[in-house]
């Protein structure tokens, strides 16, 4: 699986409802439609009984453990909980699991809370983690199985103790866990998928695929209860679709990632606008493995000369780039975002320098530039224009190739790609996630690198990498992680470009903080008390 499935955007998903669309066909522009909406809106005197939420992402199976994309975990998140959960800031918080301590390299011992329930009312105990984990490590095919895979035996010590013996020592294991979440044991993965059966702090009353999924509050959560009793997720909606839903009162908290629709909200008196750095980074990357590669009329394969790579890199202005996106950007100096363990604070920004890039061409036997293919995702196609057009002027003939998110996954696993526009994320907040899915070497066995759809290989960065996973010490471990960071950057294994600016726009009425992890939780809303 691949964590970067992420639907961040929302522009490849619907554009609004039939009032909306009504309005195009009669040649209103939307954004006049919505301000005027603004202008005479409502004025929501006190917090609703029930909480509307609208997302850019959708869910296709309620099984916790089939997809490793964080919508999916966003979504599954209201009815299932792991042993350990994170904050908004991404630290590792108690959650199934009260306490816990590392007698040795290769032990862990959970203790887990007492007087839980599923919301079928079976008792949480320590064989439905038991159950959980096995699962997982019978079954390699389900996504979330990668964050098992150094666990080699789990058991029940008694009801509510359970131990975890590794096959190596793993410093990021609580990281790992907090994306695991315990179902009941002997659950049927037919009853998983439309039915789930959690302890978490609601539980399901309806599902429209593609649409809105209904939720009640569990009256016998053992956490503290959320403020609503009723919350309703409109799922795969764009940010026009979540504007108008807002409006409408049917949203009281959207993400609204669109510069003009962003402008318009903050001009209402009844609604807020957070921000919060993404998780996600945009990058362009390349076919590295091959020496000819097919969507690239330059013979050999020119991205595997470094001078090439630098070309395309000094031949982007991020700031031009980001100006020109539809939403907020910060540029990125690196291949994570700055709050990720493991950025190097020491890495410099990239220079832009569209001269130097066509010297470097020059040096790399292409006087002439070449012509390439770049296959982007939909949700990214304005930036791939834009490294178009820029990139025409180092003499780099780019033809941009808009993909659907599973038609560009199909074929980046595969390989069948020369040159490609994507984004990564790094849920865990540690750079072993995009250290351990993309740069190592494919390895089937072990279960690294198998989103590695360049073809990057390098056994003195694979070693490092297996050595980070075993350094306990703190510092030790960033050091070394760094360093990692340094080589990767320097070589230009990815091209950083840019990361999002998720925006927000939730009624004054409610308080909620924006994630780091971008999930939207509906038990972290509350009603704001004077």
């Amino acid at each position: 699986m691949d964590r970067n499935e992420f639907a961040q955007k929302g522009v490849e998903s619907r554009t609004g409802n039939s009032e909306a669309e009504t309005f195009r066909r009669k040649g209103f522009p939307l954004l006049l439609v919505l301000a005027g909406s603004l202008a005479c809106g409502r004025r929501l005197l006190h917090a609703p009984e029930s909480l509307g939420i609208a997302v850019p992402y959708e869910v296709e199976t309620l099984d916790p453990h089939v997809r490793d994309q964080l919508g999916a975990v966003a979504i599954t998140a209201h009815f299932y909980e792991p042993l350990v959960t994170t904050d908004a800031n991404m630290q590792i918080q108690p959650c199934l699991a009260r306490r816990w301590e590392n007698p040795d390299p290769l032990t862990w011992v959970f203790h887990l809370q007492n007087g839980v329930t599923f919301h079928s009312g079976k008792p949480f105990q320590a064989e439905d983690v038991v159950f959980t984990l096995e699962r997982l490590l019978k079954n390699p095919d389900l996504g979330i199985s990668a964050y098992a895979q150094y666990i080699a035996e789990a058991s029940a010590v008694d009801p509510l103790t359970v131990r975890l013996r590794m096959t190596r020592p793993l410093s990021v294991l609580l990281s790992k866990l907090r994306f695991i979440a315990i179902i009941p044991r002997g659950v049927t993965p037919l009853a998983l998928r439309e039915h789930p059966d959690g302890t978490g702090p609601y539980r399901l009353a309806g599902w429209r695929k593609g649409e809105a999924l209904r939720m009640v509050r569990n009256e016998k959560y053992w956490g503290k209860k959320p403020d609503f009793r009723a919350v309703t997720m409109h799922l795969d909606r764009s940010p026009e679709a979540a504007v108008q839903e807002l409006l409408a009162g049917q949203s009281q908290l959207i993400r609204c990632n669109s510069k003009n629709l962003q402008a318009m909200v903050e001009r209402s008196p009844q609604f807020r606008v957070l921000r919060r750095t993404s998780i996600f980074i945009m990058y362009l990357s390349y076919d590295l493995a091959r020496g000819i590669t097919p969507y690239a009329d330059a013979r050999p394969n020119p991205f595997q000369k470094k001078a090439v790579r630098q070309a395309i890199n000094m031949a982007i202005d991020r700031k031009r780039l980001i100006a020109r996106l539809t939403r907020d950007a910060i540029p990125a100096t690196q291949l994570v975002p700055p709050f990720i363990f493991g950025f190097n604070p020491k890495i410099a920004p990239p220079v832009y320098d569209p001269v130097k890039a066509r010297g470097l061409l020059r040096e790399a036997g292409l006087p002439n530039g070449f012509e390439v293919k770049l296959d982007a995702r939909k949700t990214m196609s304005d930036a791939a224009k834009d490294v178009r057009d820029q990139l025409a002027q180092a003499g780099i003939r780019v033809t941009v190739n808009a993909l659907g998110t599973r038609e560009f996954y199909d074929r980046a696993r595969r390989h069948d790609l020369s040159f490609y526009l994507t984004a990564y994320a790094c849920p865990t907040g540690d750079v072993s996630d995009l250290l351990n899915d993309s740069i190592h070497t494919p390895n089937e066995t072990s279960r690294l690198g198998l989103s590695n759809y360049m073809g990057y290989a390098s056994p003195e960065i694979d070693q490092a990498i297996e050595e980070s996973a075993m350094i306990q010490p703190v510092d030790e471990r960033r050091i070394l992680l760094q360093k990692i960071m340094s080589t990767l950057v320097e070589e230009l294994v990815w091209i950083p470009l840019y990361v999002d600016e998720d925006v927000y726009a939730i009624d004054r009425s409610l308080s909620w903080e924006p994630r780091s992890d971008s999930f939207v939780l509906a038990a972290e809303v509350s009603k704001r008390t004077k």
